[in-house]
């Protein structure tokens, strides 16, 4: 029996939450869910302009992502290309080369290109401390090294998955 993606991600993040103790558990979750969803997509195959489900672009597989995890206010609330995913972290002041989290958004380029030329999502570290990427390269949907792609990396777009919201104000 096939579970829709959104459904085995659902049953990964109710697990994790009984697993993980209470405080901060709901804002864990997300990445949990990002991090599910974006793994279920390994292997599907490449095709550009296409966001899933079962063939992706890099900007594509970012958004069917955070689409289905129901986070797309995350990521500006609508499908970008990936540099209108960079100019909407620049704007933002979300853009940094280090401390990624769970979830953030990678960006690739060339030092001499005036476009972000490729994005992913950071899902963690290797064993060694290495970055890990989930994206759509021209081979698939794949987990690789941040570093260890053709195109070099840019920055990350923090996106603030796993911090819990600040609590409003009484007025």
């Amino acid at each position: 029996m096939k579970f829709p993606v959104r459904r085995a991600a659902l049953v990964l993040a109710i697990i994790a939450s009984a697993i993980l103790p209470n405080a901060g558990a709901a804002a864990i979750d997300e990445q949990a869910l990002v991090v599910s969803i974006a793994e279920a997509q390994i292997g599907k195959p490449f095709r550009l302009g296409l966001e899933g489900p079962t063939r992706f672009d890099c900007s594509g597989l970012v958004h069917f992502v955070f689409s289905q995890a129901g986070l797309l206010d995350r990521i500006g609330g609508k499908r970008f290309l990936a540099d209108e995913y960079y100019k909407w972290g620049r704007d933002r002041g979300l853009l940094s080369r280090d401390h990624p989290r769970v979830g953030d958004l990678i960006l690739w380029t060339y030092p001499t290109s005036k476009r972000i030329k490729h994005m992913g999502i950071y899902v963690g570290a290797s064993p060694k401390g290495r970055a890990l990427a989930i994206s759509a390269l021209t081979v698939g949907v794949m987990r690789h090294k941040v570093d260890t792609i053709s195109v070099p990396f840019f920055s990350y777009v923090h996106v603030g998955l796993g911090i819990a919201p600040e609590p409003s104000p009484i007025p």
